[in-house]
């Protein structure tokens, strides 16, 4: 259970990751369109 917990948890970081250099990116490309 314990090695199953953690993999979970791993793989939830790399998603959390995945998703927040997704967010600056699109950050990133918005920002001159907005100015």
């Amino acid at each position: 259970m314990e090695l199953f917990r953690e993999s979970c948890l791993m793989e939830m970081r790399l998603l959390s990751k995945g998703l927040l250099l997704h967010h600056f990116r699109v950050c990133m490309n918005s920002q001159p369109r907005l100015k």
